[in-house]
């Protein structure tokens, strides 16, 4: 997803702080403070850069209402006191798209889930295709008000083309009643032309048989005229929900299959084996070696192919976990081990070399999958600002009953003036500034996440560059065991 910028209005501290550590926490979008002294003039002037709005109004009437009103056509949700029913349709109707109560225990999960919604609407565009213009007017703006684009045919014959010229329409509502091709006809054309292009097709038919034939057809939900917006809303809704975490779990496949295959390329390469061994001659720096040293040069090769090998079964370890329904804890050693296999062609070309000191009582435990953000931000900093030729220390280890994960790179060393303050945490969470770089979004990150969990982030210097590090309290609520 693109960046996605959300202005915070006049949020408390309380609604503030829960809000942003979640949305850097998910990776869902970067924020801004606003604080207007009046509401309703900040929603009549024009918002620069901004997707979309979430305000803060203690006292609303249903009469103040209608003047909340952005002049761009961006989603608002407004928290106010004392929501009722007729307040939730006043303001639907005049283009709040979310009202809450300040005290409603699930305020944030359903802020939360709304920004998540329309960013996920973002990426799709629907195509009407009626020849009825009342009805596709009615059609698009019902999409409209849920924040899908949308652009309307009138013309069956000229469906193809519309499709072919624009590549992002991947929903198409389909009349079956049309002069020349009824809508099932053409949907079986549409697959039948565009076989790798994945389209949600919804049928709108009057009669009986046309439902039936668009069901048979595999129309993915047809709905009867005249039209109930709000079932059509609910149902599209779950489709492209449906369809969202299809085309996630075929994204995750697709990544684990070119994992394989790079890990199978190296094994089975003779190359990599030959190039392997050379690497080994040539760094026993001697001009003669004798029988022995060759024997354990090449034993020392083998070991680099089991490396390679134990790292795929780690990798496979991580992913089955991964479909575990709890989600709840990961293996510490496989987050580790996978991160590092994920950026091997990174190592490769800066001829980096990683060494990893692991603890055993270390690598055994299981923590919040959560933590993987971090190791993830630490193991790909150190390779992308290692110095070429240099080398990556990455050390796991238990002390005092803490945790210790420590990744060394080879770089220039961080000034002092910046080294204590990289890490640091505002003194005020209500003054957070706003993220304006990917930089510092991945800091923060880092920082909440270990903070929630208990721990201490930071960076220090070592004996060749910086020590990014954090340590964890290895008590009962980390060592959440998934092995039977």
């Amino acid at each position: 997803m693109n960046k996605f910028k959300t202005s915070l209005v006049n949020l408390p501290s309380h609604i503030s702080v829960k809000l942003t550590t979640l949305m850097l926490e998910e990776k869902l979008a970067s924020y801004r403070f606003a604080s207007p002294s009046d509401l309703q003039a900040y929603f009549l002037t024009h918002i620069p850069d901004i997707d979309l709005v979430v305000a803060y109004e203690r006292d609303v009437k249903e009469t103040d209402i209608p003047h909340i009103q952005a002049t761009s056509d961006i989603p608002i949700v407004l928290i106010t006191n004392n929501v009722c029913f007729e307040m939730e349709r006043t303001a639907k109707a005049n283009g709040i798209d979310l009202i809450i109560d300040e005290n409603n225990d699930e305020l944030i999960s359903l802020v939360f889930g709304f920004i998540r919604q329309y960013r996920i609407y973002q990426n799709y565009k629907a195509l009407i295709v009626d020849d009825s213009r009342v009805d596709s007017q009615l059609i698009s703006c019902v999409l409209d008000l849920d924040f899908i684009n949308n652009t309307i045919e009138n013309q069956s014959e000229n469906v193809v083309a519309r499709i072919e010229e624009d590549p992002s329409i991947n929903i198409v509502v389909l009349d079956y009643e049309m002069p020349n091709l009824n809508g099932c006809l053409l949907m079986q054309n549409i697959k039948t032309l565009f076989p790798e292009r994945p389209f949600l097709f919804l049928g709108f038919t009057g009669s009986r048989n046309g439902a039936i034939k668009f069901l048979n057809a595999g129309a993915d939900n047809v709905f009867t005229k005249p039209l109930d917006t709000e079932i059509f809303s609910i149902n599209l809704r779950k489709l492209i929900f449906n369809a969202y975490l299809v085309q996630q779990e075929k994204k995750t496949l697709n990544d684990y299959q070119s994992f394989l295959s790079r890990i199978s390329y190296d094994i089975s390469n003779p190359l990599y084996i030959l190039m392997s061994i050379n690497d080994l001659f040539i760094e026993g720096k001697s001009s003669q070696q004798s029988i022995e040293t060759i024997k354990k040069l090449s034993g020392q090769s083998k070991q680099n192919l089991n490396h390679v090998l134990n790292g795929l079964l780690e990798y496979i370890e991580l992913t089955s976990q991964q479909k575990n329904a709890s989600l709840k804890a990961c293996s510490l050693h496989s987050m580790i081990a996978t991160q590092l296999f994920l950026e091997t062609e990174q190592v490769k070309v800066k001829n980096l070399i990683i060494n990893k000191k692991y603890n055993i009582e270390a690598v055994a435990l299981c923590i919040p999958h959560q933590i993987e953000s971090v190791i993830t931000y630490f193991t790909q900093n150190a390779i992308n600002n290692a110095t070429p030729g240099g080398e990556i220390d990455v050390r796991l280890y238990i002390e005092n009953n803490d945790i210790h994960f420590e990744v060394e790179d080879s770089a220039k060393r961080i000034p002092v003036s910046e080294l204590k303050n990289l890490f640091k945490e505002p003194n005020d969470k209500a003054e957070l500034k706003p993220v304006r770089d990917e930089h510092s979004l991945d800091l923060t990150l880092c920082r909440e996440v270990i903070h929630n969990h208990g721990g201490e982030i930071g960076v220090k210097y070592g004996e060749r560059g910086n020590v990014f590090f954090f340590k964890l309290p290895s008590d009962q609520s980390l060592q959440t065991e998934t092995k039977h």
